[in-house]
């Protein structure tokens, strides 16, 4: 499985962890084409968060250990998705393996591990689909660097 930027479509495969930007007024999401190109189908695809496997380089740290982050935000799509606070957390988007929209927050329950993933289904071989992550800091949170892993497997 390859992914890439959408913008431009160059077709070069990302190895580098990706830089998502967010905040009160959001600069808004990133879109990336996975795609396919083995000889089979990838059956069960699906998206969810881990704690980061990177937390980027020793000149410049993170604020807090990779578990705090990966709770926060499950923390924040948790309270947004029952309404205790206005907005927060990673939201994924994209069209289903059955041409089904969605448009979901990542939270505890759904999204936060490999057995609760948000299901694309079954991607075939040679296809490709848009995926559209956006990151929504909740207004009572001071600015810091997240460190996370969203995986697609």
């Amino acid at each position: 499985m390859e992914l890439q930027f959408a913008e431009g479509l160059t077709g070069e495969v990302i190895y580098d962890p990706l830089t998502v930007h967010g905040g009160v007024t959001s600069t808004g999401p990133i879109s990336i084409v996975v795609s396919n190109l083995s000889t089979s189908d990838y059956t069960n695809l699906g998206f969810y968060l881990r704690a980061a496997s990177n937390v980027g380089d020793v000149d410049n740290p993170a604020n807090y250990a990779p578990a705090t982050d990966y709770q926060d935000l499950l923390t924040w799509g948790s309270e947004t998705t029952y309404g205790l606070q206005p907005s927060g957390g990673i939201i994924i988007a994209f069209t289903d393996s059955l041409g089904n929209p969605v448009n979901q927050y990542m939270r505890r329950g759904i999204g936060s591990a490999y057995n609760n993933k948000i299901v694309y289904g079954t991607l075939s071989s040679g296809a490709s689909f848009t995926l559209t992550i956006e990151l929504e800091v909740p207004p009572t949170v001071f600015a810091r660097r997240l460190f996370i892993d969203i995986m697609a497997e």
